[in-house]
């Protein structure tokens, strides 16, 4: 079993908004799991304890912004309000926005392992789009420092603090990619070689198949870890046809 250390690339992974509605003052609200333990498409396993300590903590203590589209000129479209990273249904580490008046969550439920955060959204744009369910998922960059070198080719991402700094959560309606993490990585200054293995798309770009949990949302997931998987191709390359017909009659929006 090889132990891993990296100092110059990047991680970045998504996951489904499970619940968004409307603020009395036009904001929108999103909440769910931003990160669970479940194995990826890459075959990574990410523990919550990747990120906890001063990663999630100096985040917080930055404002938590959340960008739109992993924007990083414009400015953010939102904030994370509270997080807590969970292990078996137990959260061990809880945080709240220092620059915002202290919040519950409204669709927590403890059970599953991971990372699960409520965010408000204030750009009407981006609000809006998300009460459409135009934008259905959160996606985080930081930066690995350790893993596990699992015999699948994937890394196990499992002492604490292995995601260090933790550079940005973001609502996104498409996939994570390569562009984007150099994009990202550009902006903090970090730099990050064309050969870098931060996930680059290796596969034939108009056709990649990607494993999405199902229910709207955690309890099949965490409960029964089953997925569904989602074909994109030449003709719906992000698969929204089929995530919609997936998630029909289970994503609040």
């Amino acid at each position: 079993m090889l132990v891993g250390q990296l100092s110059s690339s990047l991680l970045g992974k998504e996951w489904i908004i499970a619940k968004s509605y409307e603020m009395p003052n036009g904001d929108a609200a999103v909440e769910g799991w931003i990160s669970t333990n479940l194995k990826d498409m890459e075959k990574d396993i990410l523990e919550p304890e990747a990120f906890q300590g001063d990663t999630l903590s100096a985040y917080f203590q930055r404002g938590a912004p959340i960008s739109s589209e992993h924007d990083t000129i414009g400015y953010p479209v939102g904030y994370l309000r509270k997080a807590v990273l969970v292990r078996d249904g137990a959260i061990i580490q809880a945080e709240d926005n220092p620059l915002y008046a202290k919040t519950d969550f409204l669709d927590f439920k403890p059970v599953g392992t991971g990372w699960y955060g409520l965010g408000t959204i204030d750009n009407p744009e981006a609000a809006s789009n998300v009460r459409k369910g135009k934008v259905r998922s959160f996606s985080w960059i930081g930066k690995p420092i350790s893993w596990v070198d699992l015999p699948d080719g994937g890394k196990h991402f499992k002492s604490q603090g292995a995601i260090n700094p933790l550079l940005e959560t973001t609502i996104t309606a498409y996939p994570i990619n390569q562009t984007a993490i150099m994009r990202v990585a550009k902006a903090h200054g970090i730099n990050v070689e064309a050969g870098d293995p931060t996930r680059a798309e290796k596969t034939n770009p108009r056709k990649k198949t990607y494993s999405i949990p199902t229910q709207a949302l955690m309890d099949l997931v965490m409960g029964q870890h089953q997925v569904q998987e989602i074909t994109r191709s030449a003709d719906d390359l992000y698969g929204v046809a089929q995530l919609e017909k997936l998630l029909e009659g289970k994503l609040h929006v």
